[in-house]
């Protein structure tokens, strides 16, 4: 981390902040930890961690593509939804937790948001946040809109759609960053 060294003997980035970029950076290759280097020296007294991990994320896919694939497939495996039945509240409320597929929770989020937004079309007066549980509710039930307009014909279901960007190398088979307008942070091409 020469570069971001060189910002802390200039007085610009403190010490505990170098620190911090040392630790995350330890166990990436000398090519990978270059890179996080080059990217973060110019902003290393302001970035954040979010910004900082996505930088990361951006040096292992590129420089270290065998540990980044393994980490993509583990994540893969973490996906579950949790519905704490176990532990119902006394006012009849349970935990729900999750990790999907970024293409299914883009699919959930934009169902439950039409439907809290249905619900509020149609005279509702509870929170955001409580149309949106009820409304995971009704896609629990099957249902996929409300009943606002009798002769309307259904919507036809919403086909994913994803923007992505690739590198040149990824687009010659060579490995590469891909980058979603949907969602932030690098993505293998895989």
């Amino acid at each position: 981390l020469t570069a971001c060294w060189e910002r802390l003997e200039a007085g610009v980035l403190p010490a505990w902040k170098l620190g911090m970029i040392a630790d995350l950076t330890l166990s990436l290759p000398p090519a990978a930890a270059s890179y996080v280097d080059q990217h973060v020296a110019h902003v290393a007294h302001r970035v954040g961690p979010a910004q900082l991990g996505r930088i990361i994320s951006e040096a292992k896919a590129l420089h270290d593509p065998e540990r980044a694939e393994a980490e993509r497939s583990a994540a893969a495996e973490s996906r579950h939804v949790e519905i704490g039945l176990a532990h119902v509240a006394v006012d009849g409320t349970v935990h729900v937790d999750g990790e999907l597929d970024l293409a299914d929770a883009l699919d959930l989020e934009t169902a439950i948001a039409q439907l809290a937004e249905q619900q509020a079309r149609a005279g509702s007066t509870e929170s955001l946040d409580v149309r949106r549980s009820i409304a995971l509710g009704m896609l629990a039930r099957g249902e996929q809109t409300l009943d606002l307009a009798p002769d309307a014909k259904p919507k036809e279901r919403r086909k994913v759609v994803l923007h992505v960007h690739i590198s040149d190398d990824a687009v010659l088979g060579a490995g590469g960053l891909a980058r979603l307008e949907e969602a932030r942070g690098p993505l293998t091409a895989e």
